[in-house]
């Protein structure tokens, strides 16, 4: 579902207010109740509460956070002091004015009513006296956001302190006043202002949960020796390999993402065909990786560049694989699924004997449309997302970025005989051997991230899933759970001093609402 900022979508509908210039002058307490938008920045919603504020975020993130911090209120105090004045909005004027001091800003929740619960809106005491509106459902939060939201400056929103709601996690299923949208939502932050390596913890509902916190490899490469080969898979690193001795895999200070101090190389240079960074046994038809490359490249182009590659066996087996290749020389590409297994059951809808209907070697599962580009001279980020689904079924999908843009997406029946991959390899094949002079290429990459599946926690620069900019993964440690992760931060590239947005990612691929923090 596309998601807009709150200030965008009152300004479309013509509901936003004045800005009334809040600065650092202004006392918290006179905005006690108040809904405040960040004009500043993307228009952040925020809800002040006993001196504290509540990031509103999502419709639905909003009325859970509404309805934690209300009011119950008696049926005769309720029947007595409010009397409704619009039938279509359950719009309520409050017309005994004992009760204004005690509810003002707040929400009031009818126990004996089915829970209803109402938004009083503070200093509208003029004319029809104090109004009162009905919330119904994530929808009617957003209106009120809309309609009641003043405008504020930055500098006065991060003045007021950030409030935690210690009520229990929302429970879909299970407390009957909770609703959830399905996806991720943050509600709080243990702290909003964070630097590198700081360990925080994010609060919301939907997070999921992870059979390992760890993903199953993280790695900056900031703890290696330079010149030394990468570490062994069996010790926490890398299967590693080379056709020329001594050309394998190892730690460079050449080219680093900042602000770290090493970086994997490999070396494709003087007919070295093959630099292998590589997982194995660890998959079972489902793998997320992130990483960062930089890379150089001279002599002739190059007739192929393996940029990553799935395997349910070794690379010498006949085998069900995935591959991502490049054509240099011809200026093309393509990914595909595609071999057989072992046994010699047809693994790939490119096989005729597959025998699912309407799929044939006409139109098995390859993708094309793209140039034949290394993507040399500076770090761009990768990520691959495949999942082989289940059985037989037309759910299995590849999903390919760069720079967090959409590169290639793929679907198809990508299991059609339980022949699941196992195996990774990354980057580990550079043909050296046709054109004059010889193609030569190293490549570098850094904060490798691989996992199951995609969940996971980034920080962006943009204040929406859809327009996030740029990004950097964090690395989760200690705490997944479906309404509380821990993190500790990887700032990557963010200047002190930036703004940025938390989001937690599902293994659905569902983003949730972006939470403002600072470094």
């Amino acid at each position: 579902m596309k998601k807009i900022s709150i200030i965008a979508f009152a300004i479309i509908t013509g509901l936003f207010v004045s800005l009334y210039g809040t600065g650092t002058n202004a006392a918290i307490s006179d905005y006690e109740g108040r809904i405040l938008l960040d004009v500043e920045r993307h228009g952040e919603a925020y809800y002040i509460y006993q001196g504290s504020k509540y990031y509103l975020g999502r419709p639905a993130q909003a009325f859970e956070i509404m309805k934690n911090l209300s009011l119950g209120i008696s049926e005769e105090n309720f029947l007595s002091g409010f009397k409704q004045v619009n039938d279509i909005w359950q719009i309520y004027r409050i017309i005994d004015s004992r009760l204004f001091p005690h509810i003002q800003g707040r929400i009031v929740i009818r126990p004996d009513a089915n829970g209803e619960a109402y938004y009083v809106t503070p200093g509208l005491a003029a004319g029809n006296g104090y109004q009162a509106e009905y919330l119904d459902r994530p929808a009617d939060a957003f209106r009120i956001m809309t309609k009641y939201g003043l405008g504020a400056r930055s500098v006065f929103i991060d003045s007021i302190p950030t409030g935690v709601i210690n009520s229990s996690p929302c429970v879909p299923g299970v407390d009957p006043n909770c609703t959830s949208s399905g996806e991720p939502s943050i509600s709080s932050v243990s702290d909003t202002s964070i630097s590198n390596g700081q360990s925080i913890t994010i609060s919301g509902n939907d997070f999921g949960t992870k059979g390992s916190v760890a993903p199953l490899r993280w790695d900056n490469f900031d703890n290696g020796t330079l010149g030394a080969r990468l570490p062994s898979q069996a010790n926490g690193g890398w299967t590693t390999g080379a056709n020329q001795a001594g050309k394998e895999p190892r730690y460079s200070n050449t080219h680093v993402r900042l602000p770290g101090t090493l970086s994997a190389y490999q070396n494709f240079t003087g007919g070295n065909y093959n630099s292998e960074i590589s997982l194995q046994g660890v998959f079972d038809g489902n793998v997320y990786l992130s990483g960062w490359f930089y890379r150089t490249s001279s002599g002739a182009p190059s007739r192929n560049y393996k940029w990553i590659q799935l395997r349910q066996g070794d690379l010498d087996e006949a085998s069900w694989e995935f591959r991502h290749d490049v054509y240099p020389s011809t200026n093309s590409g393509h990914m595909y699924v595609a071999n057989s297994c072992p046994n010699g059951v047809p693994c790939s809808l490119c096989d005729d004997e597959v025998g699912i209907p309407g799929y044939t070697p006409a139109n098995c599962n390859m993708y094309y449309g793209m140039n034949g580009d290394l993507k040399t001279g500076s770090w761009h980020r990768y990520e691959v997302w495949l999942t082989q689904g289940t059985l037989g079924q037309n759910n299995g999908h590849a999903r390919i970025w760069l720079d967090g843009q959409p590169w290639m997406t793929m679907n198809g029946v990508f299991d059609p005989s339980g022949c699941r991959f196992h195996n990774m390899w990354l980057g580990f094949y550079f043909a050296t051997d046709t054109g004059s002079p010889q193609p030569q290429m190293e490549t570098w990459w850094d904060e490798l991230y691989v996992d199951v599946n995609p969940t996971r926690v980034e920080v962006c620069s943009g204040a929406t899933w859809e327009d996030r900019g740029k990004c950097e993964i964090q690395v989760p440690q200690n705490v997944w759970d479906s309404n509380s992760i821990q993190i500790k931060i990887n700032q990557g590239t963010f200047a002190d001093g930036a703004d940025a947005y938390l989001f937690v990612v599902d293994a659905n691929g569902n983003a949730s609402n972006g939470y403002p923090i600072s470094f």
